[in-house]
């Protein structure tokens, strides 16, 4: 599969996508496909991404920065997520993006049941992925505001965020753009005014 300008709209890529990371959760794929047929396809790419959960601990992930605007992630270098090559897998760099993308909104999460669906997400390699790599993600103030304001009136939000991926010489060396939506199940509490305090 060619990962450079990946789009994942549909959910039927998801499976061979996951199967490809992490061959050993064979049950878990199981329950993924029968879940197929009876869900659209934002909540299969969710199911997913909750069955990769072992796979992401398994990557060493680490958060080396993280405030209410900004994240970085580590991707350290594991035989688990190179290739022959000793190049990191797409697989893995996309993974460490959603895992940066939903730590972020985590951190920023108005009081209530709010919840983060990912619906799908586009890859752009743009040079050599070799490990350490540093995923990065920013969310400004201005457009979380803008959010909270949606939510509390629609208790729903679309969202698009692009994370970038730098390499030890703080090149560029991947984008993720990552599109959501965010959804309250409860009135919308002032949580801007206490991030303000």
């Amino acid at each position: 599969m060619n990962f450079n300008n990946l789009k994942i709209p549909k959910y039927q890529h998801i499976q061979a996508h996951i199967s490809r990371l992490t061959g050993v959760f064979q049950d878990s794929l199981q329950d993924l496909t029968e879940h197929m047929n009876s869900g659209p396809p934002k909540q299969i790419l969710n199911l997913a991404l909750d069955v990769m959960r072992p796979y992401l601990r398994s990557l060493g992930l680490r958060v080396s920065q993280l405030s209410f605007q900004d994240i970085e992630v580590v991707i350290p270098a594991k035989p688990l997520s190179q290739d022959s090559q000793e190049q990191l897998d797409e697989g893995a760099v996309i993974s460490a993006a959603l895992f940066a993308f939903r730590r972020l909104w985590r951190k920023n999460a108005p009081r209530g049941s709010f919840h983060v669906d990912v619906l799908n997400f586009e890859f752009e390699r743009l040079q050599p992925l070799s490990a350490p790599l540093f995923v990065r993600g920013h969310l400004p103030v201005s457009q979380r505001e803008a959010i909270y304001v949606e939510l509390s009136e629609h208790q729903r939000s679309v969202h698009e965020a692009g994370l970038q991926v730098y390499d030890e010489e703080n090149q560029v060396v991947a984008k993720i753009l990552v599109k959501s939506v965010l959804r309250m199940e409860k009135v919308l509490s002032s949580r801007a005014d206490s991030l303000s305090e």
